[in-house]
């Protein structure tokens, strides 16, 4: 689960009545950063624009959630699918590095 800057939880389900008919990606994942920012991690299917896809994510992001921040990154992989369960988590909060 995260948290928004106002205090409100984002949640599995959110993001996939958001983003699970999103035809422009592959893959897509929320993440939060341990300082609180939100990003959007995509991986492109073949032959589509990145800022393109930025564009219609971050619209569609807009429709729900204006007021809040978005970052839109995009990546070569994203996890894998878990053997056990055949799903991967669209949602994940990042834990600080090593100091």
């Amino acid at each position: 689960m995260l948290t928004l800057p106002d205090g409100r939880r984002f949640a599995h389900h959110h993001a996939h009545a958001l983003f699970m008919d999103f035809p422009l990606c592959a893959q897509f994942k929320f993440v939060q950063y341990p300082d609180g920012r939100l990003a959007l991690r995509f991986l492109l299917r073949d032959g589509e624009a990145s800022e393109a896809v930025r564009d219609a994510a971050l619209a569609r992001w807009r429709t729900r959630f204006a007021e809040v921040p978005l970052a839109v990154e995009f990546v070569d992989t994203i996890m894998p699918v878990d053997a056990r369960t055949g799903k991967f988590k669209n949602i994940e909060r990042l834990r600080a590095g090593p100091l």
